[in-house]
């Protein structure tokens, strides 16, 4: 049976030291002091609403990661009287206030440090446990469908293995006839893409795909405007005068130091070491600093080129990352279809793209998204019919010990994921439902959400 690749993809249908307000954070969420040995800011999205939520990723059953988000919750806190918890697992208010009261606080101090090693309480808890923070931890589930997961969850994982395995034999033998079909520049753009996102470093990757697009000849101003702001942000950064940016914080590192702030320059100075691909990260730790230089007197217009630097990293988290992503995907998906002119190669880059989703699929890191466009494209690609089609590429080349069996392990497991990805968009909905109705019956304009990637 033929596969026809489609031309085109289905899209899915201050002044510091002083805390800022509530309403200050909420227009500008860099403004919030970070505790710089805990946590890092990855993204910042600005609503249409009056409400903040810090979504706190949560590594489950890992003591350090627990006891960094401990640590994070209990500084947040302390300085900005915010004490809603939102959390994943339950449908119901599960403050330990009641528990707390069974032992002395000094008792708590030493079991709820091994309750947490021991993974049988999450990080919130071991802080509702042994602090005095007049915290709420409410579940924003709807317990249905959270113990339906876990059951379709189980499922999948019964299938995992042989298909990760099952998948990581197609995508070797795809390299091997990409290594025959693709051009030498399309074949450099996906080395360096996998490179780029191997050292998290989002600059090269944008910058080989800037190369093909070029070559392609696509317009970004109007096509793709998020990517073509975001070009001209990179070549802003490179006009910057990095050099003297440095020299502008060593001295205000230094100022601080004679001022006794040795321990926040040691923090501001790890944190930027830990951020220094993450461009809004770099934003925040830089702004709390100038914030930190100034509540000291010192006139930070003197620091022209850190000033500028900074002015960048906050152009950079305005970006619309969203939209941004969508768009780097389109020009991409639209850059192949410009340089590939020939079917059969059209063919293979479609089926390559859907191996790619299934395989993040099965691993269970498919964003909502992703999930919706590999589900818009299930029909085209039935099994045996691009297993047959790559079989085929691989016979006409040669590679006869390449050649794939076909194996009933994602046919198999196809139900089970339609279903688990259903409940993931349907637990997606739940939680945006039940925190602003939480929030709102308890009148909090901010509220900390604890829950996976």
């Amino acid at each position: 049976m033929a596969l026809r690749a489609p031309l085109t993809w289905a899209q899915s249908p201050a002044q510091a030291p002083i805390a800022p307000t509530i309403q200050q954070i909420i227009q500008d969420p860099a403004r919030m002091e970070i505790p710089h040995s805990h946590v890092t800011v990855k993204d910042m999205y600005q609503g249409r609403g009056d409400r903040l939520i810090i979504h706190i990723q949560d590594a489950h059953a890992n003591y350090s990661g627990q006891m960094s988000l401990a640590n994070a919750l209990d500084y947040f806190m302390s300085k900005y009287n915010a004490n809603l918890v939102l959390a994943e697992g339950s449908s119901r208010d599960v403050t330990l206030d009641e528990v707390k009261k069974i032992a002395k606080p000094r008792v708590w101090k030493t079991d709820a440090k091994r309750l947490l090693m021991d993974g049988i309480i999450t990080g919130e808890e071991y802080l509702n446990l042994t602090t005095e923070h007049p915290m709420r931890i409410m579940g924003i589930e709807y317990q249905s469908l959270y113990d339906q997961s876990l059951e379709v969850y189980q499922e999948l994982v019964n299938h995992r293995k042989n298909i990760l395995l099952y998948l990581h034999t197609v995508k070797a033998s795809i390299d091997r006839i990409k290594n025959k079909k693709y051009s030498d520049l399309l074949l450099a753009y996906e080395g360096f893409k996998k490179l780029a996102e191997r050292e998290a470093d989002f600059k090269a990757q944008m910058d080989a795909l800037f190369r093909i697009s070029s070559e392609a000849e696509l317009e970004l101003e109007g096509n793709y405007p998020e990517v073509a702001r975001l070009k001209a942000l990179q070549e802003r950064e490179g006009a910057i005068d990095f050099k003297n940016a440095n020299l502008d914080q060593r001295k205000i590192f230094e100022v601080l130091i004679r001022r006794g702030k040795r321990d926040e320059v040691k923090a501001f100075t790890e944190a930027s070491e830990r951020s220094k691909n993450l461009h809004v990260a770099q934003y925040s730790v830089l702004n709390s600093l100038l914030a930190l230089a100034e509540a000291e007197g010192l006139n930070i217009r003197e620091y022209q080129n850190l000033l500028a630097y900074r002015d960048y990293l906050k152009d950079f988290a305005s970006l619309r990352l969203d939209v941004l992503l969508e768009e780097i995907q389109l020009l991409e998906d639209d850059a192949y279809d410009v340089l590939i002119t020939d079917e059969d190669t059209k063919t293979l880059r479609a089926i390559d793209r859907y191996v790619g989703l299934l395989e993040k699929a099965y691993q269970i890191r498919l964003s909502s998204n992703e999930f919706r466009i590999l589900n818009a494209n299930r029909e085209l690609f039935k099994t045996h019919a691009w297993i047959a089609f790559l079989n085929k590429e691989l016979e006409e080349l040669g590679y006869f010990e390449d050649l794939i069996p076909y194996r009933p392990y994602l046919d198999d497991a196809e139900g089970s994921l339609q279903e688990f990805y259903q409940l993931v968009d349907q637990r997606d909905q739940a939680f945006l439902e039940n925190t602003t109705r939480i929030m709102q019956e308890r009148d909090q304009k901010i509220a900390f959400l604890i829950a996976g990637g």
